[in-house]
């Protein structure tokens, strides 16, 4: 899987932790998402993250 980020903020942040194997993609980066400021799509073999303070609404 790729991953694009939508933002330069995003491009600054850092995560990292440990995750089961047996966890889907949706899974992990809704754990990584734990102040929910982030909203992802997944296309064909991308996951597009966008910050939810940069989307328009």
């Amino acid at each position: 899987m790729k991953i694009s980020l939508e933002s330069e903020r995003l491009k600054a942040e850092r995560f990292s932790g440990c995750f089961n194997s047996n966890q889907s993609i949706n899974d992990i980066l809704g754990e990584i998402n734990v102040e929910k400021q982030y909203t992802w799509k997944v296309s064909g073999d991308t996951i597009f993250i966008t910050d939810k303070k940069k989307e328009v609404k």
